[in-house]
């Protein structure tokens, strides 16, 4: 059972590897290369990011797209792609202060208390890694249905594709608004 988090961009990431040998952390404090980033997935049984909030989520799709199940919190951007059937979703229950009077905020004091992000519940992290753990043979398969979500809806055609239709759609909206505004009479 191998627990990965990070990314290419990621400055921090750890490899936790349990066996019937014991436990062995490794701890990569340096930017991580495609090929080391490709190694760790492949040596991973599961991926594991308890996020307080995402934009988007681009490590939990990579680990998706390269067959790994997924342990993360089901908040913010990554859910218009997780869904339970490929991923052990760490539901969110309450919201908390994201910026507890931190110096470095840059937002400014006035907005500190207006910004919250997903509490996350530590015991279902474990309770999915327990399942995890308990369950290893079930692993490949939700991976691979992991990793065929996001080759079929997020492949770069698709994307393509979803971004020509919405862009046909604007500029249809935009040639109605205008024919429409050429027919207005305006009272004087």
């Amino acid at each position: 059972m191998c627990w990965t988090a990070g990314s290419t961009y990621a400055t921090t990431s750890v490899l936790l590897k349990l066996n019937n040998e014991g436990k062995r952390v490794y701890v990569m404090d340096k930017k991580i290369s495609m090929d080391d980033l490709i190694t760790s997935y492949k040596a991973a049984d599961v991926f594991v990011l308890p996020t307080h909030g995402e934009g988007w989520g681009r490590p939990i799709m990579e680990a998706m797209a390269a067959g790994l199940p997924v342990i993360t919190t089901f908040w913010s951007g990554q859910t218009e792609y997780l869904r339970s059937d490929y991923a052990l979703l760490i539901n969110v229950t309450d919201l908390e202060d994201a910026y507890k009077n931190e110096w470095w905020y840059i937002g400014g004091r006035q907005y500190q208390n207006l910004h919250k992000w997903a509490k996350i519940d530590i015991k279902k992290i474990n309770n999915h890694l327990r399942w995890c753990i308990d369950n290893r043979e079930k692993l490949p398969l939700i991976g691979q249905k992991a990793k065929t979500a996001m080759f079929k809806n997020f492949a770069r055609e698709k994307v393509a594709e979803t971004i020509i239709d919405r862009i046909q759609q604007i500029s249809n909206k935009l040639t109605n608004d205008s024919k429409n505004s050429k027919n207005l009479v305006l009272d004087t």
